[in-house]
């Protein structure tokens, strides 16, 4: 162990696993790359940003009632230290916030939630071409005149309103 990495074990349910597997494969058609586990959590963990910076903690209490963390699934994961200990003090930032215990299971789920909930948000900007907006303009870029513009498909006013 001379790069300074340790390898620790996590029993994950199969629904962690099934989203382990998924987050990967979005990581590697994104990078063009194969990935592993281990290299998506470092990569999230450099990023430095909080899951709490993209999600209310109700959703992430309701994330983790919903996706169990331990199981009979075993992972063993191997983290180069810094990036361990980022994930250990993630793991006590997340439990004070949300005011529960969370194992570092539970910190991976939350970070890959993440991962997940980011690359579907960038997918769906893309699609609707919202990335690139000009500052006071609704809707695409793109659209041309194949728009019509929302407050003009009001009903017509049919003279019968009620007070």
């Amino acid at each position: 162990m001379t790069d300074g990495s340790r390898s620790f074990v996590l029993d994950i349910s199969e629904h962690l696993f099934h989203l382990t597997t998924e987050t990967v494969r979005l990581h590697s058609n994104e990078t063009r790359r194969y990935q592993s586990l281990e290299r998506l959590l470092i990569e999230i963990l450099v990023e430095g940003r909080s899951p709490l910076d993209d999600h209310p903690a109700a959703t992430i209490k309701d994330h983790l009632a919903a996706v169990p963390t331990i199981g009979d699934i075993r992972i063993r994961l191997r983290m180069p230290m810094p990036h361990r200990d980022i994930l250990s003090e993630l793991t006590e930032a997340l439990a004070a916030s949300l005011g529960s215990p969370l194992s570092v299971a539970d910190t991976v789920s939350v970070l890959l939630l993440q991962y997940a909930a980011g690359k579907a948000t960038d997918r769906i900007m893309a699609r609707l071409k919202l990335d690139h907006v000009q500052e006071g303009q609704v809707g695409p870029q793109s659209a041309g005149d194949n728009v019509v513009p929302l407050k003009h498909l009001r009903p017509p006013d049919t003279g019968s309103a009620k007070d």
